[in-house]
Order: structure tokens, then C-alpha cells, then sequence
């Protein structure tokens, strides 16, 4: 389906077709989505806002076409939560030295920061923490 777009409407996931913005099918969050990219096929990264959220899971998921959660990122700490936004396709460098060489370039990855201090590149494929960095 290549006339369609992803869109947030009245809170929702909407799934929309290109042209008369005919809505295909929508996914109601646990929250509020604070953001969402399509990352790859079948593969729709969303983090949600803090507030009002269960910590007992990540706000950040992934979502396959038809809107069914693939899996949940897993947290720095338990109850964590990742309130900033998420660098998209970038990856913790080990050998930073400066805020400019902080992060680079890596497709399969994001990079965000957790409530408690951490900040971690997580891979889009399987929402399994690669790189951690005690950022706070």
C-alpha cells in the first residue's frame, strides 16, 4: 500500500489513504503517542508520553502493518521510562569525545535518553538494548 500515511487523528494510529484521507484502520495507544516513525517494513516504532503511563512497561514499541505489537524496548531499569525524544537511526559512539561525535550514523538503530539517567541505542529489529551510556 504505497498511497497510504501514517497519522495521528483524535489521539490514534491511523492508517489513511493518500488523496481523500480515507482512514484504513487505526490503533488506539496506552497513553498518548508522543511520537512514531516507520522504520523499516512491517516495522512502526512508537514512543509514548510519560504521563498517565504504566512503568511497568516501555513506552517505546514497535508495531508491525497491522498495527500488533512486536515487542516492547527493554528499559535501563526496571519501571524506566524514556521521556525525550528518540535520535532516530543513530547509535551510541564508544569513542565520543565531544557532544559532535556523540552519536553516529547506523540504520538499524535509535538512540534516546531514560528517566533515570541512561541513554541507550536500542535496535529497531528486536527492541533489545545494544550500547548504554550513565548520560545524567
Amino acid at each position: 500500500m504505497t498511497d497510504t500515511k501514517l497519522n495521528i487523528i483524535d489521539n490514534d494510529l491511523c492508517l489513511t489513504r493518500n488523496g481523500d484521507g480515507g482512514i484504513l484502520r487505526c490503533y488506539k495507544p496506552f497513553s498518548k503517542i508522543a511520537e512514531f516513525r516507520k522504520v523499516a517494513p512491517n516495522r512502526i516504532i512508537v514512543r509514548e508520553d510519560t504521563e498517565n503511563y504504566d512503568d511497568n512497561k516501555s513506552n517505546i514499541y514497535c508495531l508491525d502493518d497491522n498495527f500488533k505489537i512486536v515487542w516492547f524496548s527493554d528499559q535501563p531499569f526496571n519501571k524506566d521510562t524514556f521521556p525525550n525524544q528518540i535520535v532516530w537511526d543513530k547509535e551510541i559512539n564508544d569513542n565520543g569525545t565531544s557532544w559532535n561525535d556523540y552519536v553516529v550514523d547506523n540504520i538499524n538503530t535509535m538512540t534516546c535518553s531514560s528517566w533515570k539517567g541512561f541513554t541507550v541505542s536500542i535496535s529497531y529489529k528486536t527492541g533489545k538494548i545494544i550500547k548504554s551510556l550513565f548520560t545524567k
